[in-house]
Parts: C-alpha cells; structure tokens; sequence
C-alpha cells in the first residue's frame, strides 16, 4: 500500500510538473494576480517553489508529507489534516450507519433462507428483486428527499441541514 501511495504521488507531482497551466493564475486567479505587487507574487512564486527544480520540490513535499505537515488548504484556509480529520469524521459515521444497515438485510437475509418456500420469502425476494434492479442514484435521490428534504432530519451536502451553519451542528 505505501508503494502505491508513493507511485501516485509521484505519478501526480510529475503531471502537474507537466501541465502548461501556471500554478499562480490556477490558484490565486488572473485578477488577483493582477492587482498584486511584484512583491507579493515572488513570495507567492518563493513559498511554492515556482523556479526550483521539480525534483527537489517533490523531495521538499515528501520530507514535510512524512513530518505530518500537508500544508493548507487553499480552499478551507486551514491545515489539510484538520480538513481531512474533520471529513474522516463524517465518513466513518457514515461506515457505521451502512453497518447498521446491512446487518438489517442479513437478517432479512436468514430470515428468507429459513423460511424457503414460504410466503415471507416470496415477499423478500421480490422486495429485493426491486431493489436490486433500481438504480442506485435514483434510491439515493429518493432517499434524499426523503430524509433531507420532507423530514429534515439528515444534510443534503455538506453535512449541515438547509438553513443551519456549519458551527451551529452537533452530532446529536
């Protein structure tokens, strides 16, 4: 697995490496970049690394990787182990409620195979025989109407409900 993490890392440092796009006017903008000082883009172009060598950026970025330092992020303007702490978070709540759920199918599961023949497995089959054969993203739409929507017990995006700001939720 670290092999592999290292191969994408380098496969991705090397085709940014590659890519005509300036690094500069992607992330600051054309119109900020143009209102800045001579100044203020060298340090930008200094903190960056825009006129060292690629492999001696990619070595900078590995050595601070292993620190634990992944720099921040452009778009949160906070640490990026923070960002991904806190999205982490979220999804190991999300694996534990999948969890949940699929204990309920193999109940329903065993339920079915000790009762073959019966009319409760006919009715669990073709339960899961719709279900099957629904497409998932219509089921998740559906599911987010639903539950997000009519009943606002669960977020849509973001995990904040429709009208709450992000510092106003808790887990409960």
């Amino acid at each position: 697995m670290l092999l592999l993490l290292f191969a994408v890392s380098v496969a991705a440092f090397a085709l940014m490496t590659a890519s005509p796009i300036d690094p500069l006017k992607a992330n600051v903008g054309q119109a900020a970049l143009g209102s800045m000082s001579q100044e203020q883009i060298a340090k930008l172009e200094e903190y960056w690394g825009v006129g060292q060598p690629p492999l001696q950026r990619y070595i900078a970025w590995f050595r601070d990787f292993v620190r634990g330092d992944m720099g921040i992020s452009l778009l949160y303007r906070q640490k990026v182990t923070t960002v991904i702490a806190v999205k982490l978070g979220n999804s190991l709540f999300l694996m534990i409620i999948a969890w949940i759920c699929q204990a309920d199918w193999f109940l329903l599961g065993s339920l079915a195979g000790m009762n073959r023949g019966k009319p409760i497995d006919k009715i669990i089959k073709g339960y899961c025989l719709v279900i099957s054969s629904t497409p998932a993203f219509w089921i998740a739409m559906l599911l987010l109407i639903i539950f997000g929507v009519w009943l606002k017990i669960l977020p849509i995006g973001l995990s904040v409900p429709i009208g709450v700001e992000a510092s106003g939720v808790t887990f409960f």
